[in-house]
């Protein structure tokens, strides 16, 4: 019988072997042992990010010219921290590139809309004569500016930093105190922003008011273009004309 075979070809145990010998002896130990990835670090990816950010969004498309590149740290964190913040809602989320550029939206309607005031304002950038205004909006402005602050300073930075950090492509990079110390730095810098524009339009008024603006009007007539976007006046200028 079954039985008869196996006790037959088991091992005679002596007084000193214990009696699981043979059961033991029939064990596969295994070829290999999995080696355990050292953690990869994640503050590297988090500053590449910070950089790089206020860099596209301001420098990359010409913003502002590379000769005022220092006055980048006085407001750039703004950009920093959207980025980053995005980022982390997308990749806890499990989100797609549409939810970054809604998400990116909706940082450029914090910025513009609520902290500067851009997308109403007649005085703070001559963007208003761009097109026929609505509802009070800068129409062409708005068009231009809200889809620029989704693409150039959310979404490009955050896939050119995936692309420079391959294995954190689909990992948070903040912990909960990261997260907290940049929407802190989000909020400081949305704060400061509104108060130079609210400088900005005191300024604006008072040259205004001692007879200078027609001056002023005209001097950024002849340039054609505003301080922060001036590839985006000459293409609106450029394509409102030919309506």
């Amino acid at each position: 019988t079954k039985a008869a075979v196996m006790a037959a070809n088991r091992p005679m145990c002596g007084d000193d072997e214990r009696p699981d010998a043979w059961a033991m002896s029939t064990t596969v130990e295994p070829t290999s042992v999995k080696r355990i990835q050292p953690a990869v670090r994640r503050w590297p990816a988090a500053l590449t990010l910070a950089i790089l950010a206020p860099l596209i969004a301001e420098l990359g498309v010409g913003s502002i010219p590379v000769s005022k590149a220092w006055t980048l740290p006085f407001f750039g964190y703004v950009y920093s921290a959207g980025a980053l913040l995005i980022r982390e809602v997308v990749r806890r989320r499990h989100l797609g590139v549409g939810s970054m550029l809604a998400l990116g939206l909706a940082y450029g309607l914090l910025e513009e809309g609520l902290a500067l005031s851009s997308l109403t304002s007649t005085t703070l950038y001559p963007v208003a004569d761009w097109a026929p205004r609505l509802l009070g909006f800068n129409t062409a402005f708005s068009l231009w500016v809200l889809p620029y602050h989704a693409v150039f300073s959310i979404v490009v930075p955050i896939v050119i930093v995936d692309l420079i950090f391959p294995r954190l492509r689909t990992q948070p990079y903040l912990r909960t105190s990261g997260l907290i110390v940049w929407a802190i730095a989000l909020l400081l810098g949305l704060g400061v922003a509104s108060l130079l524009r609210e400088h900005e339009e005191r300024e604006a008024e008072l040259r205004e008011a001692v007879g200078f603006g027609g001056e002023v009007e005209a001097v950024c007539e002849e340039c054609g273009r505003p301080s922060r976007f001036p590839a985006a006046q000459l293409v609106v200028k450029e394509w409102s004309e030919g309506l």
